[in-house]
């Protein structure tokens, strides 16, 4: 374990600009591990529908005449077993809409994961085709010289895109390597035909690790850190939570050089198939030019797996098998 923190450190130190974010991020990453890397997809087995709504800087009101800009994203993912023959295989389909200022994006993503049973654990490989539609309203945009042509009502663009993963799991212990935008595409709005505008989506790593440590039976910290970088700056999350009895969480988070975060939740139903939960963001750097607080729900409900990788046992009078 020492020896993991310490490689996590020197990871964290090896550069000292982090970068933009690209993607939509969430609070409840720790909860949405297929969403960070495909090869996590239905790791834990369970079919199920996911459902995030994040409210990035409630509150906040540009210094321009237009309503809003402060960031929304809306998620949803399907994720189930699919038994092919002898292939433990899982399948993920997921719908993102984020939307933020002038811009509104649109992201279709299908995650296929493959889990193969090792002697002491669970190696996992997972690919992500997705496509991204971008909608960019020329309309809210003020240029800096207005003499400058900035283009007339909305312009959409869509460019496909690629990630890829791999994970290992045991009883305790999960970490998972991923890289996003495979595929190179730049994001000009025709403007840039040569493709050098520096809107172009860059290529990211990951590296997610989650340890449990059970204090009893009833009682379990699961820390988890999430790492990113585009070899140019790296960011991080860190979260710590303590679930009790399998039926209720609270944890807090730290994500690099913006927010701590409250999380709380709690799980309905005899089989804790039904999750709802809650994050409250408070930004602690650079709050000048934004609102401080957002706010996420998280709503997950358990499905039978569509194709069952055990023989369940059924029982007559007369049989049992």
């Amino acid at each position: 374990m020492r020896k993991l923190i310490w490689l996590l450190g020197c990871f964290w130190l090896s550069a000292s600009i982090a970068f933009a974010q690209q993607d939509p991020v969430f609070s409840h990453f720790m909860l949405n591990a297929s969403y960070v890397n495909p090869s996590l997809t239905t790791y834990d087995g369970q079919a199920s529908v996911t459902l995030l709504s994040r409210n990035q800087w409630t509150g906040y009101e540009p210094t321009f005449e237009y309503e809003g800009g402060a960031p929304a994203t809306q998620f949803v993912n399907f994720s189930t077993l699919l038994q092919l023959g002898k292939a433990p295989l899982a399948l993920g389909g997921t719908f993102i809409y984020d939307e933020f200022g002038p811009r509104k994006d649109t992201y279709v993503q299908l995650s296929l994961a493959y889990h193969l049973e090792m002697s002491r654990g669970r190696l996992s490989l997972g690919v992500r085709p997705s496509v991204t539609n971008r909608v960019l309203d020329f309309a809210q945009l003020i240029a800096v010289d207005p003499s400058e042509f900035m283009g007339l009502g909305q312009e959409s663009q869509m460019a496909p895109d690629l990630s890829a993963g791999m994970a290992y799991s045991s009883n305790d212990l999960m970490f998972a390597l991923g890289v996003d935008h495979l595929i190179p595409s730049d994001f000009n709005y025709s403007f840039d035909p040569d493709g050098i505008s520096g809107n172009e989506q860059v290529r990211v790593y990951s590296l997610l690790v989650r340890y449990q440590y059970y204090f009893s039976q009833k009682l379990r910290l699961e820390p988890t850190v999430m790492v990113k970088t585009n070899l140019s700056g790296v960011t991080y999350d860190v979260n710590v939570r303590a679930i009790y009895m399998e039926k209720m969480w609270g944890g807090v988070s730290y994500r690099d050089s913006e927010a701590l975060t409250i999380l709380l939740g709690y799980s309905f139903l005899k089989d804790n198939s039904l999750s709802i939960g809650y994050a409250f963001d408070y930004v602690v750097n650079d709050s000048e030019s934004k609102q401080v607080t957002s706010h996420e729900l998280y709503l997950r409900y358990n499905l039978p797996a569509l194709n069952s990788r055990e023989k369940k046992i059924v029982r007559t009078p007369r049989f049992r098998f």
